[in-house]
């Protein structure tokens, strides 16, 4: 009896950190770390928040939920939306 009352607050307490966010400069381990940059010279996540924040996106090539496929038009063409959008 005690599992059934122990696993529903136990899989609760797991979504609840897995899904939190992380504030800039809070509990980063190094956020002045320089990082390659896809678009230009190296930097680091200091340098590039604005004054609404940062978007950081990991995405990879080969992924179909990112390039698309025959049923899913992929993110990647949400990019440059998302980019404009941010620069507001």
């Amino acid at each position: 009896m005690s599992k059934v009352f122990f696993y529903p607050f136990f899989i609760l307490f797991i979504f609840n950190y897995s899904w939190s966010q992380t504030p800039l400069g809070s509990s980063l381990k190094d956020p002045k770390k320089n990082y390659k940059n896809a678009n230009g010279p190296s930097t680091s996540l200091v340098q590039e928040v604005k004054q609404n924040g940062l978007i950081v996106v990991f995405s990879c090539n080969t992924c179909p939920f990112v390039v698309g496929s025959k049923h899913f038009p992929g993110w990647e063409k949400q990019y440059n939306e998302l980019y404009d959008t941010s620069m507001k």
